[in-house]
């Protein structure tokens, strides 16, 4: 899910309609939650990008890019 500028959510916040629970990862570009989707209830992974990373164009496109892969992934576990 790809984000307009924001600040970092907090657990426990929602984003659209995903539930953030707990936060499973931080890179260089963004930070990842697990979180539940409210309209079909299902556990969910949300990439928040980072509000510098949204300046730059190349990182930004790169970032859309991983959200399309990311789609397309379908997971026994998930």
């Amino acid at each position: 899910m790809l984000t307009a500028a924001m600040t970092t959510p907090e657990i426990g916040h929602t984003l659209d309609h995903y539930l953030l629970e707990a936060e499973v990862a931080r890179s260089g570009m963004s930070t990842l939650y697990r979180a539940k989707d409210l309209r079909s209830g299902r556990t969910v992974a949300v990439k928040v990008p980072y509000p510098e990373m949204e300046a730059d164009p190349v990182l930004l496109e790169r970032f859309r890019r991983e959200e399309e892969i990311g789609q397309e992934i379908d997971h026994p576990a998930w």
